[in-house]
């Protein structure tokens, strides 16, 4: 290669890389200005956007605070069979104009739980500005004898003294409206301190005593039907008196079987004829009811046992 050609393949390449090094500082600074651009756009963004925050909270909170769009605007009560709705509503201590956001469930499901009478509730809040509460009660299966008679349920809670008479403003179809008061079956010869509503009984024998009533109540023979009272002084000897005749049913534990339930009022129903007086019917035995009785006295005869 001769020396001028030599000279102008160095020109050449010498300006091909300044030319290079031009272009890679335009990019570099394209890509500065871009990232300055788009670090603008996205605080100006921000500060947009944090704005409408503010202004959406704002407008937010005056709704809350001075419309009624977010207040409860009624709270309904499910179907109660021995609490009135006006009562439920009472203690869950909502009422229409609430703050519907600020109520917390849970809350208001606790308070209402503290009647001795429900055994859990739930609460609900819809859209439609309404707080839904449905309970599960206590009904009461037995007579507490204190100082005055006490409603008592099933798993011994206290229900306290029943109503006098039935509400008449509070109609419940299908019930009954002699099905509690002194109605319900006697719960005798336990010995124990004062109770008041919430109290739990813990005495062994009423237990026993209580779970037969719920057996009944389960079996489709409430107590209330056919029991005028369950002597309850013993352990595992239970004796039940009935409405008609006042014939005495030992019932050992309380625990029957459907069957066993049955047998028995069918038994009882069948000791009233004229001839005979019945004394005890035992219901203890797995298989069979024994029936004690003696024939009523005849012109010129003796009593005599059967």
């Amino acid at each position: 290669m001769s020396r001028e050609a030599w000279r102008a393949d160095s020109w050449i390449s010498s300006d091909t890389a300044e030319a290079r090094q031009a272009l890679s500082r335009r990019r570099r600074r394209r890509r500065r200005r871009q990232l300055v651009a788009w670090t603008v756009v996205a605080a100006l963004s921000g500060l947009a956007l944090y704005g409408l925050c503010l202004g959406g909270n704002a407008f937010f909170l005056y709704l809350r605070e001075r419309t009624s769009l977010f207040a409860v605007r009624q709270v309904d009560v499910g179907h109660t069979e021995w609490v009135p709705p006006w009562e439920i509503v009472d203690i869950s201590g909502t009422e229409p104009g609430d703050d519907l956001l600020a109520l917390s469930t849970s809350s208001v499901a606790r308070r209402i739980t503290q009647h001795p009478r429900v055994a859990a509730a739930t609460v609900q809040r819809t859209w439609a500005r309404t707080v839904h509460i449905d309970v599960t009660e206590r009904p009461p299966v037995a007579l507490w004898l204190g100082s005055a008679p006490e409603e008592i349920a099933a798993d011994g809670t206290v229900l306290g003294i029943p109503p006098k008479s039935k509400l008449p403003e509070w109609p419940v179809p299908g019930r009954d409206r002699h099905a509690r008061g002194l109605n319900l079956p006697l719960i005798t010869g336990v010995t124990t301190g004062e109770l008041h509503p919430g109290d739990v009984v813990i005495d062994s024998a009423a237990r026993e005593a209580l779970a037969f009533l719920a057996l009944c109540r389960s079996y489709g023979e409430p107590g209330e039907e056919w029991l005028s009272e369950i002597w309850a002084g013993k352990k595992d000897d239970l004796v039940a008196v009935t409405l008609e005749g006042g014939i005495s049913v030992r019932l050992g534990d309380g625990r029957l079987t459907q069957k066993k339930i049955q047998a028995v009022r069918s038994v009882i129903e069948r000791l009233h004829p004229k001839d005979t007086e019945p004394v005890l019917v035992d219901a203890r035995f797995r298989h069979q009811v024994i029936v004690k009785t003696e024939e009523l006295k005849k012109p010129g005869e003796e009593r005599q046992a059967s």
